[in-house]
């Protein structure tokens, strides 16, 4: 195969999922096109929109330092040799410059791993479950969350778009719990943060805009992958929600005007 030729079937786009909204007016495909990885692209006009998830990442995360900090110091603590020559030390240093990012991979499989389960036991999909320890005290998390309450699928992985804020995003799980028509978000990190109600806030609103409908709460369920017990965080106050969707705004809003910064330094 010729490099231009190669080329081209990388840039071909990989779709994961494309949803009819608006009554069929708007088609949005989530995937991979090219160097935009978990992107979301409106057919119709033809141009890309802003995730929900990447317009939050440029929320400062004060824990992030001292966390990588203390894997380098770890890794350097577990592989530098006895008597070490300088430039067995230099090599063990370079390496555990770059060990936060194993950790935050191996911690990301686990996350996807854990919801693509979630996915097919929504969907009623048979499976075995995963051999990876931190794979099934995620699921037995879920599960545990499942048992404690009444809970009627209405739909899972939903792409929701809001014409009005211009943005996109992936909800986990559309369900009526314990009688309340909820959004359910499914975490498998450390804890609740607050960038998660505020990821709530906007799916509610993008999928109320396109439903004409009413969400009654946002339930975040943290699936803690150590212990295998949930963590849950109900938001049921309309206001709180509606203040955690403009706060989503305002972030959003910063991130366009770092953009234009970067255009006209």
């Amino acid at each position: 195969m010729s490099a231009r030729c190669e080329t081209a079937r990388r840039n071909q786009p990989v779709i994961e999922k494309e949803a009819s909204l608006y009554n069929g007016e708007v088609t949005i495909q989530r995937g991979d096109f090219g160097r935009k990885k978990h992107a979301y692209y409106w057919v119709e006009k033809g141009y890309f929109v802003p995730g929900v998830t990447s317009i939050l990442r440029i929320l400062d995360k004060p824990a992030l330092l001292p966390w990588a900090a203390g894997l380098a110091s770890k890794y350097v603590q577990d592989n530098l040799p006895e008597n070490a020559t300088k430039q067995q030390i230099a090599e063990v240093c370079e390496k555990a410059k770059t060990e936060w990012r194993s950790v935050r991979d191996a911690a990301g499989d686990i996350g996807t791993a854990v919801h693509a389960f979630a996915e097919n036991l929504f969907k009623g999909i048979p499976q075995a479950l995963p051999e990876n320890p931190f794979v099934q005290n995620g699921v037995k998390a879920l599960q545990a969350w499942i048992a404690e309450n009444d809970i009627k699928i209405i739909d899972t992985e939903l792409v929701v778009f809001s014409k009005k804020c211009f943005v996109a995003g992936t909800m986990d799980l559309l369900a009526s719990v314990n009688g309340k028509l909820s959004q359910v978000d499914l975490k498998t990190g450390k804890g609740i943060y607050p960038d998660h109600k505020f990821q709530t806030g906007i799916y509610k609103r993008a999928w109320e805009e396109e439903a004409g409908e009413k969400i009654e709460q946002n339930i975040i369920v943290n699936l803690n992958k150590l212990n295998g017990k949930p963590k849950i965080l109900t938001i049921d106050n309309q206001d709180e929600m509606d203040f955690h969707a403009d706060t989503f705004l305002r972030i959003k809003s910063v991130n366009e005007n770092l953009k234009k910064m970067g255009e006209y330094a």
